[in-house]
């Protein structure tokens, strides 16, 4: 009698996990981050720019801006000029969503002189766009201007003519 209560009590707890497997799954890789449209910019953005991702949930996509930047010898150096000496851009470019986003954080962290790490913070780990980033860490000034100027600038960097 035991142990048929004992099997019985297995079999339902496995049933139970068997069962939640697809609700935890589909919210997808990472949870419910960002489904709450805070990922895209206020700015309205261009091309690559703070809107929008590239690349897999998983795995290191060859969008990824930390892979793009190896690609991009002249921009590294620029961007490394931009952030504070020593900074290691791989480590600073992963977890945006494209490079763009990364290039505009990094202008806009020198433009207004907003610490690139509480930035980075709230795009990528709380979901803010670029806009609202600002708007959070320096609230005096126009934080649409602000991201749609080093939108700008990032576009023309990434996708010279």
């Amino acid at each position: 009698m035991r142990m048929h209560a004992y099997q019985t009590h297995m079999t339902l707890a496995l049933l139970l996990v068997l069962a939640s497997g697809p609700l935890a799954l589909q919210a997808g890789p990472g949870g419910n981050k960002g489904g709450n449209g805070k990922g895209s910019s206020e700015a309205g953005g261009k091309g690559m720019s703070a809107k929008g991702g590239h690349g897999a949930k998983t795995g290191k996509s060859v969008k990824a801006p930390e892979v793009q930047l190896a690609k991009h010898t002249k921009l590294s150096s620029k961007l490394a000029e931009l952030l504070p000496e020593g900074t290691d851009l791989t480590a600073a470019a992963t977890g945006f969503k494209n490079l763009g986003q990364f290039v505009a954080a990094v202008h806009v962290s020198y433009n207004l002189g907003i610490a690139f790490d509480a930035l980075k913070v709230e795009m990528v780990d709380n979901g803010l766009s670029l806009g609202q980033a600002i708007h959070l860490l320096k609230p005096d000034v126009d934080a649409d201007e602000e991201a749609e100027e080093a939108e700008t600038e990032a576009e023309a960097e990434v996708n010279p003519t």
